[in-house]
């Protein structure tokens, strides 16, 4: 009709209904039944199965085959990896270790090199990574640093004398050096090493006189010959200013030589 409200439908798809039963907690209320109440059909099941996860038994660490050897081994054997379904590589430490060599040794060999294969470092192996010398030092023959020192990184040192002292004494003492008694730095034979302070290496350098002094210095300004041949005109009777302006020095830097403040070992 005409100027009449048409009564609100319901969407499609959802039932709606007027519950006016005696029971109803409220009386007119609208309540959606597009799926009847459980209790028209009886307790609802749930049906669905959800699979177990497999675990390993408490106590017992789970086991894999290595790809490599074939053998079953504790996944503490091998590396993670987490592109794995397991989380591990399909090759054990042992073979992932040899697979590596093989791949530097081709790479090396590739390139013309001359492969050396890696020597663990250890008490055993020490013999196989220096070589002996008339004089009984044990020189490192790996890698070495500039200025002669072997060059070794095992538990926090960089240096092989150092590195073979903790291998076979336990970790240097706070404070402590471990200096050669035979002036090799490349010797790490542990008869010829000892421990001491800075100021005990620096006493050691000086005795021994392996101090930088004279024209071997990075700051001398003259040389044995000129401070030798100066100090003959000096006691001649030539003045120290002019014996600084023949050699292009100041007059103090002279009269420290002919007087015997520096260069001592001339004297």
């Amino acid at each position: 009709m005409v100027g009449m409200k048409s009564p609100l439908l319901p969407p499609p798809g959802i039932g709606l209904f007027l519950d006016t039963s005696k029971n109803a907690n409220n009386d007119g209320q609208i309540r959606d039944v597009s799926s009847p109440p459980a209790e028209a059909n009886g307790p609802r099941t749930d049906t669905t199965v959800t699979p177990a996860k497999a675990t390993a038994p408490v106590g017992k660490s789970v086991g894999k085959q290595c790809r490599g050897c074939g053998e079953t081994k504790p996944l503490s054997e091998f590396y993670r990896e987490s592109s794995h379904a397991d989380g591990h590589r399909s090759w054990c430490k042992s073979c992932d270790a040899e697979r590596h060599a093989a791949r530097q040794k081709n790479a090396t060999e590739a390139g013309g090199g001359i492969y050396r294969p890696r020597i663990p470092f250890s008490r055993d192996t020490l013999p196989q990574l220096i070589d002996v010398t008339g004089a009984g030092c044990w020189e490192w023959k790996l890698s070495r640093h500039a200025d002669g020192y072997g060059n070794k990184k095992f538990r926090g040192e960089v240096r092989a004398h150092r590195a073979v002292w903790v291998l076979l004494f336990g970790p240097i003492p706070d404070g402590q050096q471990v200096l050669h008694s035979c002036d090799n730095p490349a010797c790490v034979n542990p008869a010829h090493l000892f421990l001491g302070t800075q100021p005990d290496n620096m006493a050691d350098m000086k005795a021994k006189r392996r101090a930088a002094h004279g024209e071997n210095s990075g700051v001398a300004r003259l040389t044995d010959s000129i401070v030798r041949s100066s100090l003959s005109e000096y006691r001649a009777g030539a003045s120290i200013a002019s014996l600084a302006r023949k050699h292009g020095v100041d007059d103090k830097t002279m009269w420290q030589a002919v007087k015997g403040r520096t260069w001592r070992h001339l004297r």
